[in-house]
């Protein structure tokens, strides 16, 4: 569930990112090409990753219950605050129209799983990417955009997807296979993505972070020169 963008115009979307020139595995990979008209062919490329059958994690939102199984408080739930060593960036969900992938999100962030993940995944007037676990690891470089949380769910999709700036989504290798990574666009007014990445929120406040995020320096393929962290995401 990553993206990819080469200046050739390639996009490359996955939690595994790739593009069509560097194979890198995610826990979600695929393969946008862009072309000058506008239109788009998907090509995916499923990496290793523990399969996991698809589940219904749906529930009543924007009330979330306790998805750890350890006694944390049933709360309700508007949106979150993703606070970065860059500044903060608050988004809203759509709980409405992507009800699985929200609990999905709130789930991890209850339990912590995005503190330390670093924004692996950088394209100036594109997007800017993260959610793989394995770039808390160093010694995982060469694995970034291949992690995951260990299990799968279902796309939410309507087909009419749009993906205008600052529209929050889910980062894929194929269909139905959403875990973790997702993706913020940065590009203005918006990208020319095919409708196969579930929408399920939008930045409200901290659009200039991620603008500062999308311009930093990037080295091969698309990552961050200085590392762009994740330090926490709270529940609001």
């Amino acid at each position: 569930v990553f993206f990819a963008f080469k200046k050739s115009g390639t996009i490359s979307a996955s939690q595994q990112e790739t593009t069509p020139t560097s194979a890198q595995t995610e826990t979600i990979a695929s393969t946008t090409n862009m072309t000058p008209s506008g239109s788009s062919a998907l090509t995916s490329q499923p990496v290793s990753v523990k399969p996991a059958e698809p589940t219904d994690i749906s529930s009543s939102l924007p009330t979330v219950p306790d998805p750890t199984g350890k006694g944390v408080p049933t709360q309700e739930v508007n949106g979150a605050l993703i606070t970065t060593n860059m500044g903060v960036i608050e988004v809203v969900f759509d709980a409405k129209n992507a009800p699985n992938t929200v609990t999905n999100f709130v789930s991890l962030i209850i339990q912590h799983f995005y503190d330390g993940i670093k924004f692996h995944r950088v394209i100036k007037g594109f997007m800017i990417q993260a959610g793989d676990p394995l770039t808390k690891d160093e010694a995982q470089k060469a694995r970034w955009g291949t992690g995951g949380p260990g299990h799968t769910f279902n796309d939410e999709l309507t087909g009419n997807e749009k993906y205008i700036q600052g529209t929050l989504a889910m980062a894929n290798s194929g269909p139905n296979t959403n875990g973790s990574q997702f993706f913020i666009v940065t590009a203005s007014p918006s990208v020319a993505l095919p409708p196969l990445y579930t929408v399920f929120g939008h930045v409200t406040k901290g659009m200039d972070v991620a603008l500062k995020i999308e311009s930093v320096q990037t080295e091969s393929p698309d990552r961050p020169v200085n590392p762009v962290v994740i330090e926490k995401i709270e529940l609001k």
